[in-house]
């Protein structure tokens, strides 16, 4: 199911809005809105929008696993009558527990479920990296020749190589004047495949 479309006021959406503040639309100025409805489902589309996920979130997540599985394991150990009497009998409990605790973090299932959780948290932590380092507010009067988005080329020419067909980022236009936003680029979009699109017009006047 979609998400609900807020209104930006009582004449535009946050959608629209974003598209007004991507073209830098001024006033006066008239455009057309395009609702465009995807008739092939077979795209891959990356999703990195990552704004509104903090640092400090990614870390609280991967602690909260790790504490998680601390205490199945330990619930385990202390309800295992063999582990109990192991360490009931050993001389030198401490090392005891701690073999007992080695040994059921080599378990083939703990250690497959701990690189699977290592592997979305670092995925996080690249995901959000780009973000905040490829995603940058641009404007030709600061910045004549587009240096800053030299970044987001090499990574859409990478995700081209790897078969993806748009990138899905947070609107850095929209950053700017402290609301959200998303956009969606499309990286094989042209006159050839751009059929794959179906759309209705209608002039909008923008007074503000």
């Amino acid at each position: 199911m979609d998400e609900e479309v807020k209104q930006y006021d009582e004449v535009i959406n946050f959608i629209e809005k974003t598209c007004f503040e991507e073209i830098r639309l001024k006033k006066d100025e008239y455009v057309s809105i395009c609702k465009f409805k995807p008739v092939k489902s077979d795209g891959k589309i990356i999703n990195l929008c990552y704004e509104d996920i903090g640092y400090d979130e990614i870390d609280g997540k991967s602690e909260e696993f790790i504490n998680t599985i601390i205490e199945v394991k330990v619930n385990e150990i202390l309800t295992n009558k063999k582990y109990q009497e192991e360490i009931r009998t050993s001389l030198k409990k401490e090392e005891a527990i701690k073999k007992i605790i080695e040994k059921e973090m080599k378990d083939k299932q703990i250690r497959s479920i701990i690189r699977k959780e290592t592997e979305i948290y670092l995925a996080n932590l690249i995901m959000k990296s780009i973000d905040e380092a490829v995603f940058l507010p641009v404007d030709i009067e600061e910045d004549p020749e587009l240096k800053a988005y030299v970044p987001f080329h090499y990574l859409a020419n990478h995700l081209i190589s790897k078969g993806y067909s748009g990138i899905l980022y947070r609107s850095t236009r929209m950053n700017k004047i402290g609301l959200k936003g998303k956009n969606l680029v499309l990286l094989y979009l042209s006159t050839e495949n751009c059929t794959i699109f179906q759309s209705k017009t209608g002039p909008v006047e923008i007074k503000n």
